[in-house]
């Protein structure tokens, strides 16, 4: 099938290389009738020209066979390869299903690998990410423990301060 340009039907599933395959035939079916219907119309009408003319009968004969032969050779050109696309898709049907069971296990098989190896990256990117996380939180907290005995220490000397005030003002 690749090598009559049907690469794409070729990769498709049987089904559908049969479906392909049949509107093929009746599309041939029909263009083989269309061939013989213009034949017998060119036969009919020279039959009786023939009877009328015996001598011109040999000559009109030839002119006649020429378009003919070219038509059948064309229907039987591509009679040949409808039947090597038939022969391709039978080949393909008869294949044994385990091989084809095998070939999907193993495309599913890939997929999956290919997914752990995603979530592995994400869980990577995550763990990452959670461990800086954390030791921002942890630098944030310390800034804050920091800050509070900062406020501490403050308050303190505020109370301090309030205190030598307040017996300055009561010793006054």
């Amino acid at each position: 099938m690749c090598q009559e340009g049907l690469f794409r039907l070729a990769l498709s599933s049987p089904r559908k290389q049969t479906a392909c395959s049949l509107g093929e035939r009746r599309t041939l079916a029909e263009a083989l009738g269309l061939v013989d219907s213009t034949l017998e119309s060119r036969r009919d009408p020279n039959s009786s020209l023939q009877k009328e003319f015996p001598q011109h009968q040999d000559e009109d004969q030839s002119r006649a066979a020429a378009p003919q032969d070219c038509l059948l050779r064309d229907v039987e050109c591509i009679a040949q390869k409808l039947e090597a696309s038939l022969e391709e898709i039978h080949r393909g049907a008869r294949e044994p299903r385990e091989e084809r069971e095998q070939r999907t296990l193993g495309d599913a098989l890939e997929n999956a690998r290919l997914e752990i190896e995603k979530l592995k990256d994400n869980l990577m990117k995550l763990k990452e990410s959670g461990t800086t996380d954390l030791q921002r939180a942890r630098e944030h907290n310390q800034r804050l423990d920091e800050e509070i005995l900062a406020l501490r220490n403050r308050v303190r000397s505020l109370d301090s301060e309030k205190k030598v005030l307040g017996e300055m003002g009561f010793s006054v």
